[in-house]
């Protein structure tokens, strides 16, 4: 049963919208009782209907929980103390509402009578009964996890939660929620396998496996590099193919053009002297000239391509849960160009690109390990995107 407090937070806007009378002839005892409290609040003479509503509203409505928690309690299953202990706290809630007005008596002197219970006793009995039922569930969820059963390990987390909203601290609930994420937790080995038919450095397998594993750990899974008895997932790595591409050198030579402003040209009179303008100042209009130059640009490119697969192995049942092709590209390339000519009439790229002689290729070796450093973001990735 929802707290009383967010039955009337929720109905505040479609109460003050309706008629009071309306809510109660409808049976919206907990609207009807917090309208009318809103409407009295700060009222000393409070009119008769508004007193009426809310002794009616009140009486009936804690009636009707009263009878509801009864029909729970008789029916004996011992799940049904969630929902009582929610009736009886919404009953106390009611009461604390409506207790600051009491007495209450309208301006023409009706005095109204409300059937306040003593709802403690029952609010602490509900929360023992409910911490025991979700306590003893928790038990026997834990022997299920004890026998492998992962999931079992998790719900029993979710009891133990559970029995820790009605009592912080109750019997060995701590030890026993230790007990539980440890059976609950899935523990995953993330590893790399080389299905290709050529050899691998191992520093490839160094460099993708210097993956950081530790932020996607939580109370659900751990993860490992390193193999061990308890391992219930592989997360493998299959490689299948690298290719490093030859080295390419291109030589462009091309030229490059640009019309720009070279000072300035005064213009004359037909007696030969500057015109001036109004103010008396010279009149010039700005000179244009074209700049070229002759640019010779060396360019050197080498490709590494890591295609394969990530797997998902169930440790257990032997069932590949899932897969998902990789493919990763590591590229060198870079530029040098000299030229002839003006400068100012190269472009910006050109001119970034100016050096005496491009870097020297990687080795295939630094090739590959540019493509771990790729593949490695990757498997980041997918860890995170599989396991969210």
């Amino acid at each position: 049963m929802k707290n009383l407090f967010l039955i009337l937070a929720a109905t505040i806007f479609v109460s003050s919208c309706g008629k009071l009378n309306k809510l109660v002839d409808e049976g919206r005892y907990d609207e009807a009782i917090y309208l009318a409290t809103k409407k009295m609040k700060g009222d000393k003479n409070k009119k008769t209907k508004h007193v009426l509503a809310l002794e009616e509203s009140f009486n009936k409505m804690n009636d009707k929980d009263l009878r509801d928690a009864k029909f729970l309690e008789n029916q004996g299953n011992p799940a049904n103390w969630d929902k009582i202990h929610g009736i009886f706290t919404s009953i106390r809630e009611r009461q604390d509402l409506v207790a600051p007005f009491l007495p209450l008596k309208s301006k023409d002197g009706y005095l109204a009578t409300f059937n306040f219970v003593k709802v403690d006793p029952m609010i602490i009995q509900a929360a023992k009964k409910a911490a025991s039922y979700h306590y003893e569930k928790a038990l026997t969820l834990l022997v299920k996890a004890e026998q492998g059963n992962k999931l079992a390990g998790r719900k029993a987390m979710s009891e133990l939660n559970d029995v820790t909203q009605y009592f912080s601290s109750y019997k060995d609930v701590d030890e026993l929620k230790t007990k539980a994420i440890y059976l609950g937790k899935e523990r995953i080995l993330v590893n790399v396998v080389n299905e290709s038919n050529i050899i691998i450095p191992a520093e490839f397998e160094r460099e993708v496996l210097s993956i950081s594993v530790r932020e996607l750990n939580n109370n659900l899974r751990e993860f490992y590099l390193n193999d061990r008895d308890n391992i219930d997932m592989y997360a493998t790595l299959q490689i299948r193919n690298i290719e490093i591409s030859p080295e390419r050198e291109t030589i462009n030579h091309f030229n490059e053009s640009k019309e720009i402003q070279d000072g300035y040209e005064y213009e004359y009179d037909s007696n030969g002297n500057v015109k001036k303008d109004t103010s008396g100042n010279d009149i010039k209009t700005k000179k244009y000239i074209t700049v070229r130059a002759h640019v010779d640009e060396i360019f050197r490119e080498k490709r590494a391509i890591v295609q394969g697969q990530i797997q998902y192995l169930n440790k257990h049942t032997n069932e590949v849960v899932n897969k998902r092709p990789v493919s990763v590209e590591s590229i060198f390339e870079d530029y040098a160009v000299s030229f002839d000519g003006d400068r100012r009439a190269l472009n910006d790229q050109t001119i970034s690109r100016i050096k005496r002689r491009p870097d020297p290729f990687p080795s295939d070796f630094d090739m590959t390990l540019l493509a771990a450093e790729q593949v490695k973001i990757e498997l980041k990735k997918d860890l995170n995107r599989f396991f969210k």
